[in-house]
């Protein structure tokens, strides 16, 4: 029940707010709904309505009170990390999670500036 603010190494924000049932909302520029889950010491995720119908798996490293994710390589792709910036108790930015693909919605930031 937290909502996680960050940013991937290429310097693009994103938020993600988890339930404890397993369901997520994941925001980066629009809102797509999912679930996540453990498996096997990673931490995956998939969105409903994702073109390429994939799980995305990540090793999770805690470093103070931040994390960071990194999804190793693969053949389709290189090597990508991300980082919490800062994270909040409950779904901080109203994000929903039952809706189609892709719904915009106004965010704020802890300072009330837009992330």
């Amino acid at each position: 029940d937290r909502t996680f603010y960050g940013r991937y190494e290429g310097g693009i924000n994103w938020i993600e707010y988890y339930t404890p049932d397993g369901r997520s909302a994941y925001w980066d520029g629009c809102t797509h709904d999912g679930a996540w889950w453990i498996k096997n010491d990673f931490v995956c995720f998939r969105y409903r309505g994702d073109a390429s119908d994939r799980d995305y798996c990540w090793m999770l490293y805690q470093l103070g009170s931040q994390y960071e994710f990194l999804m190793p390589a693969f053949q389709e792709s290189n090597a990508v990390r991300a980082y919490t910036t800062y994270i909040r108790p409950g779904n901080r930015e109203h994000l929903p999670l039952d809706t189609d693909d892709c719904v915009s919605v106004e965010l704020r930031s802890p300072a009330g500036r837009h992330p």
